[in-house]
């Protein structure tokens, strides 16, 4: 690394792809020279994904559509004030924020075919072709900063709350001592949902094995209402509903107890695997090896590889099952092709496999 003092990364896109860049951060702030900051250029709905990370200086949010007078106070704030600037995602603002940020820019770049690869790897002083079918983004990340000649420090750090306190009055007294498991049932999208059924069943067979059910989600009123729908009827005594109640950092401490915790293809199941709690994530027509969670025990030597179709992986502390039908995954937004649409291949998968599943997780654990 060189001896410069200030480091910008960019990822100004979901709250997931930021938790996932968080390895090479880890690897970026190990290898430079004390003193030197890491400031990360992130859209403001992903802030909390780096909220208590020890790696990370100073995170500034990009606004994502700033009037003239937002644009010229970032302008001022971040322009060639860094001496490497270094982003993760190949879109046309992060590559003009790295532009404007520093004179020496390390990029993740389109493949060949795809529009805006020409200037966008002209203009990057180091630059990694993104392959999504070949390796997972966390890995895709940490090939980038090795064209830096920066040592891999493969792990997502999970983001923590500054005080303890406010978690423990949601959840009250002795829940560190319970036996939980963890739920987490909203996708973003519908196709990568699983069934209300589904996780009804799920939820009630949890309890029926004396673990007791922490039900989480965003605030959104979709995701509040799946939430509501799933422990309608059942014994507040063995479930506890918190969808929209804790904020993101939050979930780090609650996971990290559980002894189990499922979840779909979102980003509380990337996180869930970071926290190193035995994770069971159901995928559908995504792609797997691009987006599988990332283990907490995966090596630089042995970097988390998963294969893009297979009923059923397990590496370290995450088990993947990807759908029931011969079409997954399909890599396309669901059985109709958009986002609202639904997935035969999470649609019919029985609550009985992922039941076999956990209790595979809980027997390993």
């Amino acid at each position: 690394m060189p001896r410069e003092r200030r480091i910008a990364v960019i990822c100004t896109r979901r709250l997931g792809d930021v938790l996932l860049a968080t390895a090479m951060i880890r690897s970026l702030k190990r290898a430079a020279q004390p003193g030197t900051r890491i400031e990360a250029l992130v859209s403001p709905e992903t802030v909390p994904a780096l909220i208590g990370n020890p790696d990370v200086d100073e995170i500034i949010a990009v606004p994502h559509r700033p009037t003239w007078r937002e644009a010229w106070a970032l302008l001022k704030r971040i322009f060639r004030r860094y001496e490497v600037a270094v982003t993760t995602i190949f879109s046309d603002r992060a590559h003009i924020l790295a532009f404007l940020a520093s004179a020496r820019r390390v990029a993740v770049v389109p493949p060949a075919n795809e529009p805006g690869a020409g200037w966008k790897r002209w203009l990057a002083w180091k630059s990694l072709r993104a392959n999504d079918r070949a390796m997972n983004v966390v890995e895709q990340n940490l090939q980038l900063i090795e064209r830096m000649h920066v040592m891999r420090w493969p792990e997502v750090v999970p983001p923590r709350p500054v005080d303890l306190s406010p978690l423990d009055r949601k959840l009250g007294e002795g829940w560190r001592d319970r036996r939980y498991a963890v739920v987490h049932p909203a996708a973003m999208y519908p196709y990568k949902g699983w069934t209300l059924e589904g996780w009804r069943a799920l939820v009630a067979d949890l309890a029926a094995r004396d673990l007791h059910v922490y039900l989480t989600g965003g605030p959104a009123e979709a995701e509040r209402a799946l939430a509501a729908s799933i422990v309608e009827g059942m014994d507040a005594a063995h479930v506890t509903n918190l969808a929209g109640e804790l904020k993101f950092p939050e979930l780090t401490p609650l996971i990290e107890r559980a002894r189990v915790f499922v979840g779909p293809d979102t980003s509380v199941t990337h996180l869930a695997a970071a926290t190193g709690a035995p994770t069971i994530a159901l995928f559908g027509p995504s792609n797997v090896v691009a987006w599988g969670p990332w283990p907490r025990s995966a090596s630089g030597r042995s970097p988390a590889k998963w294969k893009m179709s297979a009923p059923l992986q397990h590496q370290g502390n995450v088990w993947i099952i990807q759908g029931v039908t011969h079409c997954a995954p399909c890599l396309l937004e669901g059985c109709e092709r958009h986002q609202q649409s639904r997935s035969d291949c999470l649609a019919q998968m029985p609550s009985q496999r992922v039941l076999a599943v956990i209790d595979e997780a809980l027997r390993a654990a």
